[in-house]
């Protein structure tokens, strides 16, 4: 969620559409996700909550990335 709050904060307004847009999308296409996954898959749900032993390395590596590449939209 502070990702959403950054959004906002550096156009100098709450009134800006397409950031509501982004923020209506984001957030509806992760319940839509969650809600799939909870009723074809709920045990690929439960392991995704987590990042343990048993996490292949190439996925710690992926999120890591993907955070970075997140945060750097803020920038762009």
């Amino acid at each position: 969620m502070f990702h959403f709050a950054v959004l906002h904060f550096a156009t100098g307004t709450a009134a800006w559409i397409p950031g509501w847009a982004y923020i209506g999308l984001s957030v509806g296409f992760t319940v839509a996700q969650r809600v799939y996954l909870r009723r074809r898959n709920p045990d690929l749900l439960e392991r995704r909550k987590r990042a343990g032993k048993g996490t292949p390395t190439w996925d710690k590596v992926w999120n890591g990335v993907f955070l970075v590449l997140m945060l750097a939209m803020l920038f762009t």
